[in-house]
C-alpha cells in the first residue's frame, strides 16, 4: 500500500509543473529603447517599469550591471526597494558614452533580497523578455553639430535630443524623462530652460545644462507654433536668445 501511495505522490509532483503560470516573478517593462549606441561625448537615460507579480510583499534589488549608474531619486526604483503585489516602479539607468568600455548585453535582473540580507537570492529573479534585454553599445564621439533639435516622445513620457545635419536626424537619444512628463506634445525654449507642453494642459520644464564651445546661432520658432503654445497655456511667448545648447538635460 505504502509503495502504491509513494507512486501517486511522485506522479501528482510530476504533474504540477504543466500548470505552472508563465507569467514573470517580477515583470520589467522597457518604457525606453533598450538597446542604445551611446558616443563618447553624449548620454541617455534608459528605463523599465519593474512590478511584483507574487502574492505577497517582496523586497527586491537589481544585480550590479556595468558603465551605467542607477538613479535613485524620487518616483525611481531604490537600490533596495520593496513592492506590494501588484506595485510598481521605475528602474532608471544614466548612461555615459565615454563608461562604456565594450559591448555589453544583458539584465537588468531584479531577484528578491535573502533573508535578513540584502544580497539577491538567485532562487527568486526576472529579467526582461528577450526584445527588452538591455544592450549597450559604444561609438567614437559624434561631432557636434551648429543644429541641435529637441523631440518630445509622446508614448515614451521623455525628451530626446537630435543631431541636425540638413534634413538628417542622427544620434537621437533620450536626454530627460520624468513623471513630469505626459506625453509631451509641443517644446519651446527661453535662456537655458527647456519647456514642455503636456497633454491635458500642464507643463513641464528643464535645464540646460552650457557648455564651454563657442555659441552658435539659433534661428527663432515658427510663429504658428508659438500661438498653439499662447492657446494652451495662456502664456507670453518666452524671448529667444543665441546661445549653445548642451546633450544632456537635467530634469
Amino acid at each position: 500500500m505504502k509503495k502504491y501511495l509513494f507512486l501517486i505522490l511522485l506522479c501528482i509532483l510530476d504533474y504540477i509543473p504543466c500548470y505552472a503560470s508563465t507569467e514573470a516573478l517580477f515583470s520589467l517593462v522597457a518604457n525606453t529603447p533598450p538597446s542604445v549606441t551611446v558616443p563618447a561625448n553624449r548620454m541617455t537615460f534608459i528605463q523599465y517599469t519593474v512590478t511584483n507579480n507574487t502574492a505577497i510583499t517582496r523586497r527586491l534589488t537589481v544585480k550590479p550591471i556595468p558603465y551605467v549608474v542607477q538613479v535613485t531619486n524620487n518616483n525611481t526604483c531604490a537600490k533596495y526597494f520593496t513592492l506590494a503585489q501588484g506595485q510598481s516602479c521605475k528602474l532608471t539607468y544614466l548612461v555615459q558614452g565615454d563608461a562604456i568600455k565594450k559591448k555589453f548585453t544583458g539584465g537588468p535582473i531584479v531577484c528578491k533580497t535573502k533573508y535578513k540580507s540584502n544580497e539577491p537570492d538567485n532562487f527568486l529573479c526576472s529579467q526582461p523578455e528577450p526584445s527588452m534585454i538591455l544592450s549597450l553599445n559604444p561609438a567614437p564621439a559624434a561631432p557636434t553639430p551648429d543644429r541641435k533639435l529637441y523631440v518630445s516622445n509622446w508614448n515614451g513620457n521623455s525628451i530626446s535630443l537630435c543631431y541636425l545635419k540638413g534634413k538628417q536626424l542622427s544620434n537621437c537619444l533620450i536626454s530627460a524623462l520624468g513623471n513630469s512628463f505626459n506625453q509631451p506634445e509641443a517644446l519651446a525654449v527661453s535662456d537655458n530652460v527647456l519647456f514642455i507642453a503636456n497633454i491635458g494642459g500642464s507643463m513641464s520644464s528643464c535645464l540646460i545644462h552650457p557648455v564651454s564651445s563657442p555659441p552658435v546661432k539659433r534661428q527663432r520658432l515658427d510663429n504658428l507654433f508659438m500661438r498653439l503654445m499662447g492657446l494652451l497655456f495662456k502664456i507670453r511667448p518666452p524671448t529667444y536668445q543665441a546661445q549653445d545648447l548642451s546633450p544632456s538635460i537635467r530634469v
